[in-house]
């Protein structure tokens, strides 16, 4: 496993443990539910996108791995031509989950089809349509993993 994958593993168990975290203290109910979407769903979304990036680096076969990885294949500027020729169908499938997949709304930072708001003088948290939910966060999660998978499985058998 190279640096870059590594990680972007790393990330992702880091998103799954604040995915954890984030349901017991649902559970617990101690605090309030709109305060824990919004904290424990950004954190996530950090993770994640960190995550794809690292993997973003390990198809484009970087050594010199950066101190933060990219957040999208456009930042991928820098690498040799060659390695990206190398997995241009995965990064194809990544700019097109980025336009219209779960990748861009990670990248967007909220989850699709809501609307933002402004929070009132006195308030802790916005409205409820404007935060992250566990179920979306989990979602996210899960496809990347799976897709991270998914191509390191094509990618071993080339």
């Amino acid at each position: 496993m190279s640096g870059a994958r590594g990680l972007a593993n790393q990330r992702l168990y880091h998103a799954r443990v604040l995915l954890t975290a984030w349901q017991q203290e649902l559970e617990r109910a101690e605090s309030p539910q709109l305060v824990l979407n919004q904290a424990f769903g950004e954190a996530v979304r950090v993770h994640l996108l960190r995550a794809y990036g690292w993997f973003l680096l390990e198809l484009a076969n970087e050594t010199q791995l950066p101190g933060e990885p990219p957040a999208s294949v456009s930042e991928l500027t820098g690498v040799a031509s060659s390695s990206l020729a190398l997995h241009r169908g995965e990064l194809s499938e990544f700019q097109q989950l980025e336009q219209d997949g779960f990748v861009g709304a990670i990248q967007r930072g909220m989850p699709l089809g809501t609307s933002v708001s402004r929070p009132l003088p006195g308030q802790i948290g916005r409205s409820t349509e404007d935060t992250y939910s566990l179920d979306t966060c989990r979602n996210w999660c899960d496809a990347l993993e799976s897709t991270m998978d998914r191509m390191s499985d094509s990618l071993a058998e080339c």
